[in-house]
């Protein structure tokens, strides 16, 4: 009983992030925009807020614990707006492709998030670390109800972020289905038009459902970076987010765009996540279960398509010597190139001869840095070159309007023969 009781609660823990980032990103579906830059929004969230609790304690000297709390949802939430309301100019008012526009904020987030996180830490002496009394407040369950037996442990001992999850959840739900402007909102979802000849501000709805989502997306990148659960609460890792933004799009599909089912979906992949720690099988390898969530992803999306010749790719990354780990596995070890390769079919127009150029362009940005090193260059700025360089040529692309340039009409659609 013990066993399942925390199995359940370490579930529940590694829920809650897929979970804000499944109900930012349903807030802005809901208004007709695909962000896919969940993932960057989730990196831009978790060091703005590490950053802003960081420099308020260094500034005081003895935090206080609401003032940190605060100031660490703020800084999260807005750093993450501003990254979807780039990405809302962008859209809606210059009418940029969403997909390559929502690829080019998960690769600008990343970067963003990964430079500014080495940044603080090496300007703090190795790493940046919060104090123990910002640490308790992100992580410490409800005082005296925790101590309850067995209903403490499951439903008071989770720290606030969980309960603000759940609170955002009713709230967002309410929202959608049972105010007007929930109902205007899911109109201009549906038929833009329509809603424009109704009187609806259209351009304002998906301003304020995007940035909005962003802004809680945010917060899921936020309790990545404080949470204690993996050990590592308070301090900057790099590449934190590893996936979780990805995932919390996967869940937005697995629950059709439902607040509630939202819930159920997180909580199945967070406990997928977690299940090795508590329920492990001598016949499983670790491999395995550090999979699973993935797996789940996989088999439901049913994303197979060319699956092969991109798997040659990770195969290249893993057997290569030329980073002295060849044939050697390596945590992470594909790190952002499959984005790169996305951003790279985007730069190439869909020709396989420029793929070739293209590639060539963004691997010599990989290993410039040990070639021709400038001192006045950071290395951690070197190393962000072939991201900068993917968010200067997607925007450029974006705006890029020659046919012969432009990916093909029905991409990302889906045909339906009834409607011939």
């Amino acid at each position: 009983m013990s066993t399942f009781l925390s199995f359940a609660f370490a579930a529940v823990l590694a829920a809650t992030p897929l979970l804000f980032g499944a109900l930012g990103e349903i807030l802005t579906e809901k208004s007709g925009n695909l962000n896919l830059g969940v993932e960057g929004m989730m990196f831009m969230g978790g060091v703005a807020g590490l950053a802003g609790t960081y420099y308020y304690e260094k500034a005081v000297g003895e935090p206080n614990a609401i003032i940190s709390i605060v100031i660490g949802l703020v800084c999260a939430f807005l750093c993450a707006a501003f990254g979807a309301l780039i990405y809302s100019v962008l859209t809606i008012t210059f009418r940029a492709n969403q997909n390559v526009t929502g690829l080019a904020l998960t690769t600008f987030g990343t970067g963003f998030g990964n430079f500014f996180g080495e940044v603080m830490g090496n300007a703090a002496g190795g790493y940046v670390s919060v104090g123990a009394v910002t640490k308790a407040a992100f992580n410490d369950g409800i005082p005296y109800l925790e101590d309850l037996p067995v209903v403490g442990k499951l439903l008071f001992s989770y720290n606030f972020l969980v309960y603000l999850a759940a609170a955002c959840t009713v709230i967002l739900a309410y929202f959608l289905f049972k105010t007007k402007a929930g109902l205007n909102l899911r109109a201009v979802g549906e038929n833009p038009a329509t809603a424009d000849a109704a009187g609806i501000n259209v351009t304002l709805y998906k301003y304020l459902a995007t940035c909005i989502g962003g802004g809680i997306c945010g917060l899921g990148g936020l309790y990545i970076v404080m949470n204690s659960a993996n050990g590592t609460g308070g301090v900057w890792v790099y590449n934190s987010i590893s996936g979780y933004g990805w995932l919390a799009v996967a869940i937005v599909i697995f629950c059709t765009w439902s607040p509630g089912k939202a819930v159920l979906c997180s909580l199945i992949v967070g406990a997928l996540t977690v299940i090795r720690y508590y329920y492990p099988l001598s016949f499983i390898p670790a491999a395995i279960y550090e999979i699973f969530p993935y797996i789940a992803t996989v088999v439901v999306l049913i994303a197979i398509i060319f699956g092969g010749i991109c798997g040659l790719g990770g195969l290249y990354i893993v057997m290569n010597s030329a980073n002295g780990t060849g044939g050697v596995w390596v945590y992470n070890s594909i790190s952002g190139y499959g984005w790169l390769a996305v951003a790279i079919v985007i730069f190439c127009t869909w020709s396989p001869g420029k793929a070739v150029l293209c590639s060539l362009i963004v691997g010599a940005l990989t290993v410039i840095r040990y070639y021709y090193p400038l001192s006045f260059i950071p290395a951690a700025i070197y190393e962000i070159f072939p991201y900068i360089a993917t968010v200067v040529v997607l925007i450029a692309i974006i705006f890029r309007k020659k046919k012969n340039n432009l990916p093909p009409s029905s991409l990302g659609l889906a045909y339906f023969r009834e409607e011939r």
